[in-house]
């Protein structure tokens, strides 16, 4: 019913583990209403440009107006605590899923090179399906490489109540896990 519930973001931050700038479809779910849901699916779609990283970016979600899973082909980044107020069912179903804590600042993402930017106490209450990567040797980071962060969460707590479910290898969102660095 708000068409400022979607709004876009080009170059909204540079993702430092697919190596490139993103270009966001920003999602603010306090302007959404339980009549908007309908069935209670949202699905978002971008078609990939070449160089060009897509994403959907999921903003003010602490409180989801009915149940509601978000599905998209490109990558969703989940900022802030999410489903944390008058809990209600709810998954995400992406190529890749990112978690970005409460302090995520996109601005605060510029190219390289820049050092992890420190996250802060984060909640998620979401069932994550999605995909993984591998990486250049046999061990592709296990729970680490799923969900994926792009911040240091050292002394930091990152709570999920939900489920993980590992559906394919991500075709979008295709950065190679590795730890240390600016990558997670």
């Amino acid at each position: 019913a708000d068409p400022s519930a979607l709004t876009a973001s080009y170059g909204a931050f540079y993702d430092d583990r697919e190596g490139q700038w993103v270009d966001l479809l920003v999602l603010d779910v306090s302007k959404l209403t339980a009549g908007d849901l309908d069935d209670g699916v949202v699905y978002i779609s971008i078609d990939e440009e070449s160089g060009r990283h897509k994403g959907i970016k999921i903003i003010n979600g602490s409180a989801l107006p009915a149940p509601m899973t978000v599905t998209s082909d490109n990558s969703i980044y989940v900022q802030g605590n999410y489903n944390t107020v008058n809990w209600q069912p709810s998954a995400m179903m992406a190529d890749a899923v990112y978690l970005l804590s409460n302090s995520w600042s996109d601005a605060q993402n510029p190219a390289p090179p820049h050092t992890l930017r420190s996250a802060s106490s984060t909640e998620y209450h979401v069932a994550i399906l999605s995909g993984d990567t591998p990486n250049a040797g046999a061990y592709n980071g296990g729970l680490e490489n799923f969900p994926r962060f792009l911040e240091a969460w050292s002394g930091k707590t990152c709570t999920i109540f939900g489920s993980f479910i590992n559906l394919f290898l991500s075709d979008n969102a295709d950065g190679q896990w590795s730890y240390g660095g600016a990558i997670y």
